[in-house]
């Protein structure tokens, strides 16, 4: 944001009777960037579509395991390093394949890499997915990657929870508050060998993830009728405060 927006956003800020972010990692950024107090912007996420909650839940092979990542393919996403977790960890399996989803800058690059690194036979690029078509690849896997660099939240993550499949994901921001040890996996940023050793770990383990439980704990926290509780707390706490004044 440019100075003079910084200004803007600052004055509306600071003039706010109540102050959102979309994760944690995100409100304390803003606080810093406006020079407000810490605890100044409350938390809420994004919603997940109810048409990833209502859709069905396949029943999954258990014999493959297919990974799956879903992004505008730009160097922030460094889907590279998914490619190359991939080639390092299952060199030769055909039952673990990858699908990645999207287009973009990197797209060229990225079906190269695969090529180049021997797996260009299990790794499918389909190319820019409708929001039909995302929520029916994700019926069609074992699991979601994100290996970005930042987001602010990461919405994409939400629907593959609500489509029952466990996360692996880098600790950049908005995935820190959505992945936990009962859905998936954290790992740092730009570290090929430890998203391997996720990807290795979901493979191995995947019977600790439950669809049925992913699917009912997403709503709990991202449904629309969750979500939609907590917008409403907050305005009655605010209209509350000011017919107290």
């Amino acid at each position: 944001i440019s100075a003079p927006g910084m200004r803007i956003a600052r004055g509306v800020a600071e003039n706010a009777g109540l102050r959102f972010a979309v994760s944690t990692p995100f409100a304390r950024k803003l606080e810093e960037q406006q020079a407000l107090p810490i605890h100044s912007f409350s938390v809420m996420p994004n919603i997940v579509d109810h048409s990833f909650l209502d859709a069905p839940l396949p029943t999954r092979d258990k014999s493959k395991t297919r990974f799956l990542h879903v992004s505008l393919l730009n160097y922030n996403k460094r889907v590279d390093l998914i490619i190359r977790a991939f080639a390092n960890q299952f060199p030769k399996n055909p039952a673990v394949t990858l699908t990645i989803g999207g287009d973009g800058p990197t797209r060229g690059t990225l079906i190269a890499l695969a090529l180049e690194l021997g797996v260009g036979d299990r790794v499918r690029f389909p190319g820019r997915l409708s929001r039909a078509q995302v929520r029916s690849a994700m019926a069609n896997s074992d699991a979601f990657i994100l290996s970005s660099t930042y987001e602010t939240f990461g919405v994409v993550l939400i629907e593959a929870l609500a489509m029952g499949i466990p996360l692996i994901a880098t600790r950049c921001g908005g995935p820190e508050d959505i992945v936990t040890p009962e859905n998936g996996i954290l790992v740092p940023t730009e570290n090929v060998d430890a998203l391997g050793l996720a990807m290795a770990q979901i493979h191995e383990t995947r019977a600790n993830w439950p669809a049925e439980k992913l699917r009912v704990t997403c709503a709990e926290q991202f449904g629309p009728k969750a979500v939609s509780r907590r917008w409403i707390a907050h305005y009655e706490h605010l209209v509350d405060v000011g017919d107290s004044n």
